[in-house]
């Protein structure tokens, strides 16, 4: 059995570098040193186990298939954490089966446990998540605002996108508002902000907070980018780095919500009084 396994590229030498700058920090070294092995070889045993080492068929059942993805994950999920994703998963025939996973990198870091690299290669490139930030979105963010990122995600991936790929999700369709305050960056995602620790060009999301637990004198700035700017963007550190604007505070979906609902219900109210008169 051949596989074709389909991964965001990294090269070597960006994955050395990022782990060199870790290092000047922290204790830190890969998850796995050779991912993509790791990969193919949990692809291997799980096609193994659903299908059998002597497979013959054309083609595989849907049935199957889902068996085959969801092995995959559970394996992936057990070494590397709930987060971890298998996005655009195709099975053009048994011998041909394709899929992205949804991160680029997981190193270790002593007393911090792991770090995820993002898995966008454009504006969200550098920025890492430990699992305490994981798990503060999970638990602060509410899902009903940004249900429109998790259709888009689900309707991309044909899965249910896990809080990384939403946090990815929501980083990219934002207005990029950033904050500082104290020794940290503060990335504005619509439903709050991402606490950052800039270490140069490596940024760690080290959690995550909503719009009322922020210090109300903190700068908020506003990046002066047009639409070509914004495909040509390839990392976070080359976004903050562009001229910006102070702004007085930044916008929060849940305060959109609001300002919408209540221009909704004054224009009912005002047409009510129309049809009144």
């Amino acid at each position: 059995m051949t596989s074709m396994i389909h991964r965001h590229k990294t090269s070597e030498e960006e994955e050395l570098r990022y782990l060199d700058i870790l290092k000047k920090h922290f204790t830190t070294v890969f998850h796995e040193k050779h991912p993509t092995a790791m990969l193919n070889l949990i692809f291997n045993d799980s096609y193994d186990k659903i299908l059998g080492k002597n497979y013959r068929k054309q083609r595989i059942s849907k049935r199957k298939t889902k068996k085959l993805r969801d092995e995959i994950v559970d394996r992936l999920r057990h070494k590397y954490g709930r987060w971890i994703n298998l996005t655009n998963f195709k099975v053009k025939s048994p011998n041909d089966i394709r899929f992205i996973t949804n991160f680029n990198r997981v190193y270790r870091i002593e007393g911090q446990g792991k770090l995820y690299g993002s898995p966008s290669e454009l504006v969200c490139s550098g920025i890492f998540y430990t699992s305490h930030c994981l798990e503060r979105f999970e638990e602060r963010a509410d899902p009903f605002l940004y249900a429109n990122v998790i259709i888009a995600l689900m309707e991309a991936y044909k899965t249910e996108p896990t809080s990384a790929d939403n946090l990815v999700g929501l980083i990219m369709t934002s207005d990029y508002e950033y904050g500082r305050w104290k020794d940290f960056l503060y990335l504005n995602v619509g439903v709050g902000v991402l606490v950052l620790d800039d270490l140069g060009e490596i940024f760690i999301a080290k959690t995550f907070l909503t719009p009322d637990m922020l210090h109300p004198e903190m700068k908020w700035y506003q990046p002066l980018i047009n639409e070509n700017d914004d495909r040509e963007i390839t990392s976070f550190q080359e976004l903050i780095n562009k001229k910006s604007t102070l702004i007085d505070k930044p916008t929060f979906i849940h305060d959109s919500l609001i300002e919408s609902m209540i221009k909704d219900l004054k224009d009912k109210i005002k047409k009510e009084d129309t049809l009144k008169l």
